[in-house]
């Protein structure tokens, strides 16, 4: 029904090359990784070049993990990162979706607070400080029961 101009594994190489480059997870990604991981990849391409992407996991019954989010360099304040997040919470099955960042990364930290994403918690890894937010599933979202956003 659609075709794309870039196959899977291209996207793979892509993700894993970007989030190797510019993520700072202490973790050389390859391919093969990407390709075989749990969850899925919500990736925006123009053209042959992926753009931007994020992983989406479920850890549990009521908890997903957006994670691995990386925006091309070239193509950044453009509102990718806010696109692919409200995707992902919108995708995510479970009453709690979660995501942390490096503290230092200002522009993950105001794309997850842009999308509704509550910082709730911080702690120490390494020498990294690591910010967690998390925000309701939509479709568990009422005013008397959305615990996070306030209600």
């Amino acid at each position: 029904m659609f075709k794309r101009t870039i196959t899977d594994l291209e996207i793979a190489k892509q993700i894993s090359s970007l989030l190797s480059q510019h993520n700072n997870l202490g973790t050389v990604f390859t391919p093969e990784m990407i390709m075989a991981a749990q969850g899925d990849y919500i990736v925006q391409t123009i053209g042959p070049l992926v753009a931007a992407s994020l992983k989406i996991e479920r850890q549990s019954y009521n908890m997903t993990e957006i994670k691995h989010m990386v925006v091309h360099p070239s193509m950044r304040k453009r509102g990718l990162a806010k696109i692919l997040i409200l995707s992902g919470i919108k995708q995510a099955t479970t009453p709690l979706i979660y995501a942390t960042t490096r503290g230092d990364n200002i522009a993950s930290c105001k794309a997850l607070q842009s999308c509704g994403l509550k910082h709730v918690g911080q702690y120490t890894t390494g020498n990294r400080n690591v910010l967690l937010y998390m925000i309701t599933g939509y479709k568990y979202v009422s005013p008397t029961t959305n615990i996070l956003q306030g209600g």
